[in-house]
């Protein structure tokens, strides 16, 4: 997936996100939590997905 500058039609270039540390970060480091704004569902979902799968 490409994400792209609407202003001038050109892809964003990469970026890193790095943690309180400085170092950068990988996918394996990053966790997905629902927010404060978050509905029942979305809370629900994610509880789903956290449960182990048997």
């Amino acid at each position: 997936m490409a994400v792209i500058d609407r202003r001038c039609d050109r892809p964003i270039p990469r970026q890193r996100m790095r943690g309180e540390d400085g170092e950068v970060l990988r996918g394996r480091d990053l966790e997905f939590r629902p927010g404060p704004g978050a509905s029942k569902w979305t809370r629900t979902r994610f509880a789903a997905l956290r449960e182990p799968s048997e």
